[in-house]
C-alpha cells in the first residue's frame, strides 16, 4: 500500500493581471504531486458541466506562470504541507492565438470539450 502524503491545494480564477483565491483545502493523497493536481482538475472540470465553453488543460511542476500564448482563466495548484513551495500547478483556459482568431471572426465560442495536454505535450485525450 501506497503512503499517503497531505498536500495543500488551491483554485485560484484570473481577474485581469491578479489571480484570486476562490477555494482552499488540505489533503491526504496517495499520488505524487502531478498527479494529484491533475486529478484535482479534472474533478473540477467534470463539475463546471455545462458551465465551461471549452479549453485545455496544461500541468507543470514548478512553473511560477502560465505557458507563453496560452490565457489560463484557472489556476489549480499543489503544496507542500508546509504551505511553502509549489510542488505542481494545472492551468485551465485557451490558446492566446485561437482566441484572438475568434475575436476577428466574431465567433468567440471555443471547441466543445477540454483538451488534456500531458506534461510532455504527447498524449490528448478530449473529455
Amino acid at each position: 500500500m501506497r503512503a499517503r502524503r497531505q498536500y495543500m491545494f488551491e483554485l485560484a480564477a484570473q481577474t485581469g493581471i491578479r489571480w484570486t483565491v476562490l477555494a482552499v483545502g488540505v489533503g491526504d493523497f496517495s499520488r505524487g504531486p502531478m498527479a494529484t493536481v491533475r486529478s484535482i482538475a479534472e474533478r473540477w472540470i467534470f463539475e463546471q458541466a455545462g458551465q465551461l465553453r471549452g479549453g485545455r488543460l496544461v500541468i507543470f511542476a514548478k512553473r511560477p506562470v502560465p505557458p507563453r500564448g496560452f490565457d489560463a482563466f484557472v489556476r489549480i495548484r499543489v503544496l507542500d504541507a508546509d504551505h511553502a513551495q509549489q510542488l505542481a500547478v494545472a492551468y485551465i483556459g485557451v490558446d492566446a492565438t485561437r482566441k484572438l482568431s475568434q475575436a476577428r471572426s466574431g465567433d468567440c465560442r471555443v471547441d466543445a470539450g477540454v483538451q488534456l495536454l500531458s506534461v510532455d505535450g504527447s498524449r490528448r485525450a478530449s473529455a
